[in-house]
């Protein structure tokens, strides 16, 4: 008698461990950190290999790198960058890889730049092989674009007071736009002297089931030919369900 009290004893405990309900969250998310990216000894790829973009961990990375024959030069007609660059000081274009900060989010080595370019808006897009859902991503400045906003250049102004810079995350599932965000680099309205210097987690969860994220990038330094900040951002860490 005893030995069968004991195997019901057992059993009704089993059955209550089972029965208990497991609190802890499952994360099915994948993060896209670069950190996988084979860079060469210039710290950095650029789409020179004209492969037409860069597939980190499902998501494709377009960039357009074009060759001039006639002038023997090449050049990004917009997209994505893969860079390890963390020139803080530096000024001007010739420092476009570079990051504002000691290197990618959360401590990493790698992260991408942006450059957008209005004429060839297309190419600023990340595609999905199949509809995701996009929980967020880490952005700030790139050195280039931050000193052109704290101090001008040959081309660009300093922020004054009304001026800023931002840019548009817009979700797209096949031919249906889903919905927008806004994530200001630099913000002079309202009394504010905010210029985006660390990498800042951005909430994708409004955009819903993508399986395009495009960017626009806008300010208020305009001139006849469009914006006169250079337009870059930089990005890591894009989680995606």
């Amino acid at each position: 008698m005893k030995k069968l009290h004991f195997i019901c004893l057992a059993a009704l405990a089993a059955t209550f461990v089972a029965c208990e309900p497991n609190n802890e969250p499952v994360d099915n998310a994948t993060v896209v950190t670069f950190e996988n990216v084979a860079l060469d000894s210039t710290g950095y790829w650029n789409g020179s290999d004209f492969s037409g973009g860069k597939l980190v961990d499902g998501a494709f990375f377009v960039n357009d790198y074009v060759f001039d024959s006639l002038f023997n030069y090449g050049y990004c007609n917009g997209g994505f960058y893969v860079s390890s660059k963390t020139d803080k000081q530096t000024r001007g274009y010739s420092n476009e890889y570079s990051v504002y900060a000691d290197g990618g989010a959360d401590n990493s080595k790698q992260f991408a730049v942006l450059y957008y370019s209005a004429w060839s808006a297309q190419n600023a897009r990340i595609q999905f092989t199949k509809a995701v859902s996009p929980k967020s991503v880490s952005l700030t400045n790139s050195t280039y674009t931050y000193w052109s906003l704290k101090e001008g250049d040959a081309i660009s102004k300093a922020c004054a007071a009304g001026d800023w810079f931002k840019v548009t995350i817009i979700g797209q599932n096949g031919d249906t736009r889903t919905d927008s965000l806004d994530f200001y680099l630099a913000d002079f309205r309202d009394g504010k002297t905010f210029i985006c210097d660390t990498w800042t987690s951005v909430d994708l969860s409004a955009l819903g089931a993508v399986t395009d994220i495009y960017f626009t990038i806008d300010g208020t330094d305009k001139g006849d030919w469009g914006l006169n900040t250079p337009a870059y951002v930089c990005l890591d860490n894009l989680k995606y369900e």
